[in-house]
């Protein structure tokens, strides 16, 4: 089942999958019961200050469960995105993104993740290869181009209500 999830939306979760590995962030999965799961999951920044400025914006949210648990939870746990594995070991090349403060980049591996995770799954319609570009007889130097019709031109009828009858417009060349 496609979700119409947009891409600042991946981001916002890419944002809070940062800082929860980072032990910075926290979930929680409100009016959950044994009997009565909850359908959501919300995702808020733990205590202290934001890592980034205006990162406030993006907390808290919710999350599907579903989404959560066939998407966010797979790159949560892959050593690939992770910055400190729970042997104790960390990732290097995470750790150094983090040491340097290439926040942004770190943030956009993981909504690229996420991305892939949610179409593999089945949450997103994949990327497909196989799209055929327009093709046009149409030349332009990028400026907007607005295609009308020829006198006679079927294609273009043009309703004059004055009239009462159909009309065709006057194209200058």
């Amino acid at each position: 089942m496609a979700l119409a999830m947009t891409d600042s939306e991946i981001h916002q979760i890419a944002v809070g999958c940062f800082y929860i590995l980072l032990r910075r962030g926290v979930w929680n999965f409100p009016g959950s019961s044994v009997a009565h799961p909850s359908l959501v999951v919300v995702v808020n920044r733990g205590t202290g200050e934001a890592i980034r400025g205006g990162d406030a914006t993006y907390f808290p949210f919710s999350v599907r469960w579903d989404v959560w648990q066939f998407a966010v939870v797979p790159i949560l746990k892959d050593p690939t995105y992770q910055v400190f594995h729970p042997d104790g070991t960390r990732n290097a090349q995470n750790l150094a993104l983090i040491q340097l403060r290439d926040y942004d980049k770190y943030i956009s591996l993981l909504a690229a993740a996420l991305k892939s995770k949610m179409q593999e799954v089945g949450f997103l319609p994949p990327i497909t290869e196989d799209a055929v570009a327009v093709d046009s007889d149409l030349d332009g130097d990028g400026e907007p181009i607005i295609r009308v019709g020829s006198i006679e031109d079927n294609g273009f009828p043009i309703v004059d209500g004055v009239a009462g009858g159909t009309g065709y417009p006057i194209v200058e060349d």
